[in-house]
Parts: structure tokens; C-alpha cells; sequence
């Protein structure tokens, strides 16, 4: 069975994808051209994460942002990091979770396969995206005080 890292890179198959240790290990990854490298020095949950957004990078992001010195750089890193987290952190799974009980920041991080702050920015985002209280499909999604899902 393969785990959430490969069933990622199997959906991409253009890319190719290294896996080493980097001199720095808050950086997570980085995209060159279609090979994208990522800091295996970090946790399970953390590479799967930046593997998602050097996804998103290849996907929308233009040129060389790395050095983060332009408004354009920094809407570019925004935009990939959004599409990231909407991929990983979706509302279809949200609503999976709320169908199997699954209920507290940390059980949804675990379904999710990533680590508790990145739920919460994720969530943050969605707020922004959407609001604080949404409709989505046949559900109502309350992001005022955590994750609350009730069927319409």
C-alpha cells in the first residue's frame, strides 16, 4: 500500500523527485525546472506537506521566487502555498471526517496525514476563502470555533 508521499508523485509522473538532506532543515523543498527536491531530514508529515506545495510551484509559479524580493515573489509563494493546503486539506475530507466521527484538530490532522499547525493554517485559509460559516455540497461548514460540519 502505498503512502500519501507516493500516491502524490504517482499522480505527477513528469516529475521527477529527490529525497535528501539539506544543510537546512526549515527549508522543506525546492522545485528546479521538473525535479523536485525534498529535505528528507524532516518528519513523514512535513515532507508530504512540502511536497504539496513544490507541487503547486510547478504548477503556477514563474521563474526564480526564491530569494522572495519582489511583491510578485511573494504572491507567487501565496498562491502556491494555497493551492498546497486546498489540496491536502480539502473539503471533501473534511467532510469524510465529520461521516466517520473524526472529530478534534489532531484526528483531522492525522487523517490528513499532516501535522497540527499546517491544519490549522489550512483551516485559516479556508476561512478566509470562504468565511467563517459556508455552505458546501449538502453540509454546512462552521469554521468560527474549530471544525464543525452538520448535514443540511
Amino acid at each position: 500500500m502505498l503512502n500519501s508521499i507516493e500516491r502524490t508523485m504517482c499522480k505527477y509522473p513528469q516529475l521527477t523527485y529527490t529525497f535528501m538532506s539539506f544543510p537546512n532543515d526549515k527549508q522543506g523543498g525546492i522545485i528546479i525546472d521538473d525535479e523536485i527536491l525534498i529535505n528528507s531530514n524532516r518528519s513523514q508529515c512535513q515532507q508530504y506537506q512540502d511536497l504539496n506545495e513544490e507541487i503547486a510551484h510547478y504548477e503556477t509559479t514563474v521563474g526564480d521566487i526564491s530569494k522572495q524580493e519582489t511583491i510578485d515573489d511573494r504572491q507567487q509563494e501565496h498562491v502556491a502555498r494555497s493551492r498546497a493546503m486546498e489540496r491536502v486539506i480539502n473539503l471533501d475530507g473534511l467532510v469524510t471526517c465529520f461521516q466517520h466521527q473524526i472529530w478534534t484538530d489532531y484526528e483531522v490532522a492525522e487523517y490528513f496525514g499532516v501535522e497540527i499547525d499546517y491544519l490549522r493554517t489550512a483551516i485559516n485559509h479556508w476561512k478566509e476563502r470562504c468565511g467563517i460559516l459556508f455552505r458546501y455540497k449538502d453540509y454546512w461548514i462552521d469554521l468560527s470555533r474549530g471544525i464543525n460540519i452538520s448535514r443540511i
